[in-house]
């Protein structure tokens, strides 16, 4: 399964969720996003990076990131496989 996915060209100030807070940080260059919502109205987007969600400018995106495909399993793929 394919999936689409950012890689940071540089660093972005993120808000990264910890419990039911957030706080402010950075991203560095080369983490990987995994976008898991569109843009709200603040123009941020919900993203996974580094198993921790984050909200990110969407601007950000467009200018400190390069587009890419990640290859992963699929779920229910992964499901069998641990099962066995």
């Amino acid at each position: 399964m394919t999936v689409s996915a950012y890689r940071l060209t540089g660093t972005i100030t993120a808000l990264i969720a910890k419990g039911s807070r957030e706080r402010l940080g950075c991203l560095a260059p080369g983490s990987i996003l995994i976008p898991t919502s569109n843009s709200d109205t603040a123009g941020m987007i919900l993203a996974l990076c580094d198993s921790l969600f984050v909200r990110v400018f969407d601007r950000d995106i467009q200018e400190q990131t390069e587009h890419i495909e990640i290859e992963t399993l699929d779920p229910f793929e992964a499901a069998a496989v641990t099962s066995h």
